[in-house]
């Protein structure tokens, strides 16, 4: 068994396929007339004959299964009955019946295919108009049984010639005319309404007539046919040169004008919502395809824009489908001839918008890539950026903290030579001075002595005093005050500004690390001042509070009657920026206040004892 898609060429594949094997066959049954033409061409190609090597049968009793070489056996399905059959159970499926399952009558067609002899229906005994003639048709027999009355020749060929082409208009198969001109004849010849002779002559030239216009339309449908794959072809070649759905859209709509198509909708499925997100009204001028009034549900088929009189026509819904994935619909009314186009068409439409459709998923991911690249470039541009300036004030405040290192080490040296080697030269005249009147008189002055010790205990405050600023604190949290008061006793041997320290009771920053950058924040803020501010009176503040968010905090601050600092200090002096960074470190507020009136600088570092304490 071979599994097909019911086109001509799954049937010339299904011959391969078995030829492939090796195996020898004898028969072949096709699940519809189209495959079965299919193999017949693929067996005459091999040079395998039928029916003589192999028997070949198809199914659906289409009209060209009667002119193929040989003419195929076939089985007829009820075609009308199973259209309005299945209509008509859909309709009580919607009217909320059960469902329901029918088996349709077949008709064999037996024909020389299959081994079986040539045969020739010749229809003479007709009684009764067949039930299936239409109204037009019963008008006609009606009007030809009157000209074989009447022995009128050329009124029966002429209304014969009327009724072909009325039935072929109705999409009727003119070969029914040979049962109703036997039954014509079979009324005339029993009712005694014509001369026999004139009957058999009449009769003959319609028979005659009839298979001539018979042979004339098949000629014409095969030209037709020629003339339509011809036009798919055309349509098939336009439509795999485009590479987006508004071109899609556009050349769609000349290829189905070229069928002589005017109208028609093309609705694309939006697979997230399970809505149409494109749709395309043909009979429109210069339709774009995102032109769509609005988003709306799959089974609506039409916006509610379109009006509803499209539902009086008759129209052929083709599933636009890949593979499994359901890609849309394509909504044409009938009008082409051949109804296999529609399927080729429908196939067609299907892979090319499939492929559009993976285009425009690429073009998307590549905009989105695109976009997060820049994004990303953005990104590094701003962190190269901030790399660059963090390296150069890096740079700055390590030749500041040589500046400073130069600068504490120059007070030392002046501190050493101004004050303390002057004790210490005091110190070494006073023991001279004892040395030589202990030689002169023998005696040691009381009084000398005092002298040297008060100087050597002063030499060695001063000594403790630049030791502190060397090594401002021990690893102890509860030293920070003494620190800061150390600070400002050295500062004061320095400078004749006044300087207060008010320091609160129990006044403590319980981490070290935090507590160190804090007073280096005292530090910078208290040289500022005495250098900057021409401040006289500078005031230490350290005090506690309890924040709005119920947290304690330590506060500590420095202010000054000055002047306030120099507009080069307030726009990025290094000074200060080592104040902030420290304060960054130290996870400290740092606020900065200056104007002609004075400057006032304050760290707000939150407290861990009101957590302990909690």
């Amino acid at each position: 068994m071979f599994t097909g898609t019911f086109t001509q060429d799954s049937g010339v594949q299904g011959v391969a396929a078995f030829c492939g094997t090796g195996l020898a066959f004898d028969a072949l049954v096709c699940l519809n007339d189209r495959m079965a033409q299919g193999a017949l061409e693929e067996l005459r190609r091999r040079g395998i004959r039928v029916p003589e090597d192999v028997a070949l049968v198809g199914f659906d009793g289409i009209e060209s299964s009667l002119y193929t070489l040989p003419p195929l056996t076939t089985a007829m399905q009820p075609m009308s009955e199973l259209g309005l059959t299945s209509v008509d159970i859909l309709d009580r499926l919607m009217l909320g019946g059960e469902e329901e399952h029918l088996t349709l009558e077949c008709t064999p067609i037996i024909r020389e295919s299959c081994g079986c002899k040539p045969v020739f229906y010749y229809a003479t005994e007709i009684q009764e108009v067949p039930s299936y003639a239409s109204k037009a048709e019963r008008s006609s027999i009606d009007e030809l049984t009157a000209s074989v009355i009447a022995n009128d020749y050329d009124s029966l060929i002429i209304g014969l010639n009327r009724a072909l082409e009325c039935t072929r208009a109705e999409n009727g198969s003119l070969s029914r005319w040979y049962e109703y001109l036997a039954y014509i004849e079979h009324h005339c010849r029993h009712q005694g309404l014509a001369e026999q002779h004139s009957l058999d002559t009449l009769m003959g030239a319609a028979r005659a007539f009839t298979a001539e216009k018979v042979g004339s339309y098949q000629a014409t449908k095969r030209i037709e046919a020629e003339s339509s794959f011809e036009t798919l072809r055309r349509v098939s070649a336009i439509l795999s040169g485009v590479f987006d759905l508004s071109a899609m859209f556009k050349n769609l709509k000349k290829g189905l004008q070229m069928f002589g198509i005017e109208q028609g909708y093309l609705a694309v499925f939006n697979r997230d919502k399970g809505k149409v997100r494109y749709f395309m009204d043909i009979s429109k001028e210069n339709q774009e395809a995102h032109t769509i009034p609005q988003e709306f549900k799959r089974v609506s088929l039409l916006p509610p824009i379109i009006e509803s009189s499209w539902r009086q026509g008759q129209w052929i819904l083709m599933p636009l489908v890949y593979e499994s994935e359901q890609l849309g619909y394509l909504i044409v009314p009938i009008g082409i001839e051949i109804p296999a186009l529609y399927d080729i068409l429908q196939e067609q439409v299907s892979s090319n918008l499939k492929g559009i459709l993976l285009l425009e998923q690429i073009r998307s991911h590549g905009e989105i890539l695109a976009e997060q690249v820049e994004l990303r470039t953005k990104d590094l541009i701003i962190a190269n950026k901030e790399l660059s300036t963090e390296i150069k004030r890096r740079g700055e405040l390590e030749k500041e903290v040589l500046e400073i290192s130069t600068q504490t080490m120059e007070r030392i040296g002046q501190d050493l030579h101004d004050d303390l080697c002057q004790h210490l030269l005091g110190v070494s005249l006073l023991v001279s001075s004892l040395a030589k009147a202990k030689s002169n008189s023998g005696k040691m002055s009381v009084e000398t002595l005092e002298k040297i010790s008060v100087l050597l205990n002063e030499s060695i405050t001063k000594i403790k005093t630049i030791s502190r600023g060397l090594l401002p604190f021990e690893m102890e949290a509860h030293t920070f005050v003494q620190r800061i008061e150390a600070l400002v006793g050295d500062t004061l041997r320095r400078s004749q500004v006044e300087v207060n320290v008010h320091a609160e009771p129990g006044f403590v920053i319980e981490d070290v690390t935090a507590a160190l950058h804090v007073f280096h924040i005292v530090q910078e803020a208290l040289n500022n001042a005495i250098r900057h501010s021409r401040a006289q009176h500078i005031t230490i503040s350290l005090a506690s509070e309890v924040g709005p968010d119920g947290n304690l905090y330590r506060i500590a601050s420095v202010f000054d009657d000055g002047i306030g600092l120099p507009k080069k200090i307030r726009e990025g002096g290094l000074g200060l920026r080592i104040m902030h960074s420290r304060a960054s470190m130290a996870q400290a507020e740092l606020t900065i206040d200056s104007s002609p009136k004075g400057t006032a600088v304050t760290a707000r570092i939150r407290s861990g004892m009101h957590e302990q304490n909690n």
